[in-house]
C-alpha cells in the first residue's frame, strides 16, 4: 500500500503489516504504545479537572 504524497508510516499501517506477518508479539507491542499515550494524557486531564463538569 502506498501512502499518497508521502512516506510516512501510521501507526496502523504498521500494526496491520505486522498482523499479516506471523508476527504477533511485535503487533502486541506496537498497539500498547497508543494505549498508553491515552491513559496518559487521560490521567492528566483528570488531574487539571477537565472532567467535572461532565
Amino acid at each position: 500500500m502506498k501512502i499518497v504524497g508521502g512516506t510516512a508510516q501510521m501507526i496502523g499501517n504498521i500494526i496491520e503489516r505486522a498482523l499479516l506477518a506471523p508476527n504477533q508479539p511485535l503487533a502486541a507491542a506496537f498497539t500498547l504504545w497508543p494505549i498508553g499515550i491515552m491513559v496518559v494524557y487521560l490521567s492528566i486531564m483528570g488531574r487539571l479537572g477537565a472532567f467535572r463538569n461532565l
